[in-house]
């Protein structure tokens, strides 16, 4: 593993810091200062809401819906108490709608166990993985943890990795975590994925030589695609009966029609009560 002298380490980090002070998304609304309460402190629950739905999607396209949710539901009760229908409601239009549903049953163990307390125990709670976690503890508790995403990836391919084909997530963790800033580490993150946000936007398509990376499936045509019709469907009509299935699948097709039903059967999104479908509870 690449190790780092002292003096790559302030280069490194200056250039990070000093594009951040120029050209960072201050104004987000799941950052600081907008989320600091009285006591200095920062709740858990809007971040771990704008942390679930910027997975696989751009911040232009969470942006009105984070703002909607958290008047929706602005806190872990009123997420936790809501009906299904409401949560997958308010979520179209962003994509894996097994999210939203992670998403109420975090909310639901909260309000039932207590809040997390350490990495640990959030990655018990539905849909929080390893990345997610740590970015919860950085973010919400000023925690250093080093952490590897898309926008992390391109920053250090971009800077320390130009001219090798392959990099692994291993080699790309290593360089962060010795860069870490240990002084601000919330918001030395938010800088880093600023940053690696700006050089994806002027074409640095770095990603793509990241072992760990993995192009998305087009949309258009995709069984995601059925499954996002079917869950607008049900919570506009709440019953999708045999004859609706069948305009589905002169709509869609018979094959790509079942992968989607069968799908939202296994993430225990629908259920089926004889030959009609609903929304599980």
């Amino acid at each position: 593993m690449k190790k780092l002298s002292g003096s790559q380490v302030k280069s490194f980090q200056k250039k990070v810091w000093d594009f951040y002070t120029a050209h960072g998304r201050h104004d987000l609304p799941w950052r600081p200062p907008q989320l600091k309460e009285k006591s200095g402190k920062i709740d858990m629950y809007p971040i771990m809401v704008s942390e679930i739905m910027l997975q696989q999607t751009q911040v232009s396209r969470v942006l009105p819906k984070f703002e909607n949710w958290m008047k929706k539901f602005p806190n872990v009760k009123a997420l936790a108490q809501s009906s299904r229908k409401d949560v997958l409601t308010l979520w179209q239009g962003l994509g894996y709608t097994r999210r939203a549903k992670f998403l109420h049953e975090a909310a639901q163990s909260i309000l039932k166990s207590g809040v997390p307390s350490t990495v640990r125990e959030l990655e018990s709670l539905p849909g929080i993985g390893h990345y997610t976690a740590r970015a919860i503890v950085a973010f919400a508790w000023n925690k250093s943890y080093a952490f590897v995403e898309t926008n992390v990836r391109t920053v250090y391919i971009n800077h320390f990795f130009k001219n090798k084909e392959i990099v692994t997530d291993a080699e790309i963790l290593n360089l962060v975590e010795q860069t870490l800033d240990q002084d601000c580490p919330r918001e030395w993150m938010y800088a880093l994925m600023d940053y690696g946000s700006y050089l994806k936007s002027q074409g640095n398509a770095h990603n793509r030589r990241a072992k760990g990376f993995t192009r998305q499936s087009k949309f258009k045509g995709s069984v995601r695609e059925v499954r996002g019709a079917i869950i607008k469907f049900l919570t506009e009509k709440e019953v999708l009966t045999s004859s609706d299935k069948k305009e589905f699948e002169k709509r869609f097709d018979v094959e790509r029609m079942a992968q989607a039903l069968n799908g939202l059967f296994k993430d225990n999104l629908i259920q089926k009560t004889r030959n009609e479908y609903s929304l599980v509870e």
